[in-house]
């Protein structure tokens, strides 16, 4: 499968990509303790590496909001 963007937006949007993903075997629970682990590691990772002032600046971030 291809997926194609416009050109005329790529040349506003540099940074834009499509990614498609396939997930098999999931298994939906409600909440757990791996999960809740998971979670809090993933925020603090995230608040180490980004401000609220400099996440606005962040390539992928502007280029999606950009284009919404």
């Amino acid at each position: 499968m291809v997926f194609e963007i416009e050109p005329t937006l790529t040349n506003h949007l540099p940074g834009l990509r499509v990614v498609v993903g396939y997930v098999d075997r999931v298994r939906v629970e409600s909440s757990g303790a791996n999960l809740q682990k998971f979670k809090e590691e993933l925020l603090s990772e995230v608040k180490q590496k980004y401000s609220l002032e400099s996440l606005k600046d962040v390539a992928i971030f502007r280029a999606y909001r950009d284009f919404f």
